[in-house]
């Protein structure tokens, strides 16, 4: 089972995204391709953030007290995703606890 569900990574990375621009519709399809090398830095920044301040949910639904996620985040990997779904599988993939 993953650590967070595809959904919960979505809702993040959309906040993330709503820090350097307007952006409406679904998010997976939305590139980088527009984004200058500071926007790049402050969705990643965002991004990072949003990811530690979420609460660890437990498989019964409560929070784990104390716990935060972690992920390793690069202007490196975000040149590598072609779109907002490669972000999103990229955190599914190597999001920890």
């Amino acid at each position: 089972m993953a650590l967070i569900s595809r959904d919960r990574a979505k809702g993040i990375v959309a906040d993330a995204l709503s820090v350097v621009g307007d952006f409406d519709g679904d998010i997976e399809q939305f590139t980088f391709d527009n984004f200058n090398d500071f926007q790049k830095q402050v969705f990643l920044e965002n991004l990072a953030e949003k990811i530690k301040a979420a609460p660890v949910i437990q498989d019964n639904g409560t929070a784990l007290p104390g716990e935060t996620y972690a992920i390793p985040l690069s202007v490196g990997a975000l040149n590598g995703w072609g779109s907002m779904a490669d972000c999103i599988d990229y955190i599914l993939d190597y999001i920890t606890i």
